[in-house]
């Protein structure tokens, strides 16, 4: 059995994924039902301090299983935030695997997070928030809830995303341009995008992407932790890359969280900020690939 998607066998891999589908969404329903309703939805000032409910939309996978960075939306605005546990201005502070997996912290989960704005903010990475208590499950968004929160944020272009214009197929953005955000949420036809293997590392995928203006980007890498697991990953993998493929390309709709890395010198002189695929997410079925620990 895979630890991180216990429900299902390797025998059941020949059935439609969207049985998973559905057999998947009754238990979020169930998880849903457990949590209660979200309706007061809260932001309180307090010296200096907010509380915030927020929707998971990126869950984004490191090297290693220590850690893992998590941002989301706010219910009430819309806006992005990163929380980030509290950091001496180094390496940010990021919240442990073993934490989300125990609090079963998975896209469409809702949080409320109490926080604090950084001491030192820096530019792309505005979403970065430091958490001032315990991060709360308070709830899980139904397909339609999470569905709203992604269109309401989703823009068609990179440019319009991250405010800059890319030559076609570059995928990463020089450090010494000036970048209102560091995450967006780009709305695609689901015939535009493409999974593939890494012809050079057998346990990675990555991402070739078209956004409305007709560019481009290849070989984007997939941070997205439960599509990593699910299709990426040799020891857990359940679907193919062409299996993965063959369910989105059915859809009608597909989000993608494009996400920026953090600043990075690479070995043949680049300096700046990588793109990179942290949540893939469509709809009407928005669990065709499956997320559990």
């Amino acid at each position: 059995m895979c630890p991180y998607h216990p429900c299902f066998s390797i025998n059941q891999k020949s059935a439609s994924i969207f049985d998973y589908y559905r057999r998947y969404t009754a238990q979020q329903e169930h998880r849903r039902s457990s949590h209660g309703c979200w309706e007061n939805r809260r932001k309180i000032l307090i010296g200096g301090k907010k509380m915030v409910d927020m929707i998971v939309t990126d869950l984004t996978r490191f090297n290693n299983r220590e850690h893992l960075c998590m941002a989301g939306l706010a219910l009430d605005d819309n806006r992005c935030i990163r929380p980030l546990l509290p950091y001496n201005g180094g390496a940010p502070g990021y919240l442990t695997y073993a934490e989300c997996q125990e609090k079963d912290i998975l896209p469409g989960t809702i949080l409320r997070v109490n926080y604090r704005p950084p001491r030192h903010l820096v530019a792309p990475h505005l979403e970065d928030v430091i958490l001032t208590g315990d991060v709360e499950v308070v709830d899980v968004a139904t397909s339609a809830q999470f569905h709203e929160a992604l269109r309401a944020s989703s823009v068609t272009t990179l440019r319009e995303g991250f405010g800059v214009a890319l030559p076609n197929g570059q995928k990463f953005i020089p450090s010494d341009l000036a970048l209102p955000r560091s995450i967006c949420t780009l709305r695609l036809r689901p015939q535009n995008f493409e999974v593939v293997a890494d012809g050079y590392n057998p346990t990675r995928i990555r991402a070739h992407v078209t956004d409305a203006n007709g560019q481009t980007f290849r070989f984007l890498s997939i941070t997205d932790l439960g599509f990593y697991d699910y299709v990426g990953n040799p020891v857990t993998r359940r679907l193919t890359v062409q299996e993965a493929m063959t369910g989105i390309r059915q859809q009608r709709e597909l989000f993608l969280r494009i996400g920026l890395s953090r600043h990075h010198h690479a070995q043949d002189g680049r300096a700046g900020y990588w793109l990179q695929v942290n949540g893939i997410y469509t709809f009407p079925d928005y669990n065709v690939v499956l997320r559990q620990y």
